[in-house]
């Protein structure tokens, strides 16, 4: 499941830089990194620097676009947004973690109930999810 839990606002050198990770900024990413949503969790928390780049390029460019605000960054500045004088490796994995979540259940009486929500987990393509 993909969450929008709103804007999120980081400083670097003095500027504020705000993110909106939303179904537009996602769409976005799977196209700069030509990959479907699946791909694009994977890699990310594997933590693959171009398509952690590109999420944070992605959802910096989707606020700029609702805005009207002119994208005065370029991709190269987000690579160096990873960099841990900058954002850094963590707190661009906290925001990921933040945009795909998926309800974790609680079996009572035989039954699966929502409990809370977790962090999204995606099967590799050899395995399958069956239901009884």
């Amino acid at each position: 499941m993909i969450y929008f839990k709103g804007i999120v606002e980081k400083e670097v050198n003095g500027k504020k830089i705000f993110f909106r990770h939303d179904m537009g900024a996602l769409t976005m990413l799977g196209d700069i990194q030509n990959i479907g949503v699946n791909e694009i969790i994977r890699d990310c928390m594997r933590a693959k620097l171009s398509t952690l780049a590109s999420f944070l390029y992605a959802g910096a460019a989707r606020y700029c676009n609702l805005e009207k605000k002119t994208i005065d960054f370029t991709m190269d500045d987000a690579v160096e947004w990873l960099s841990d004088d900058k954002i850094g490796f963590k707190a661009t994995l906290d925001m990921v973690e933040d945009c795909f979540k998926s309800p974790k259940y609680e079996e009572k009486n035989g039954e699966a109930t929502v409990k809370q929500d977790g962090a999204l987990k995606t099967l590799s393509s050899l395995q399958s999810e069956t239901v009884a």
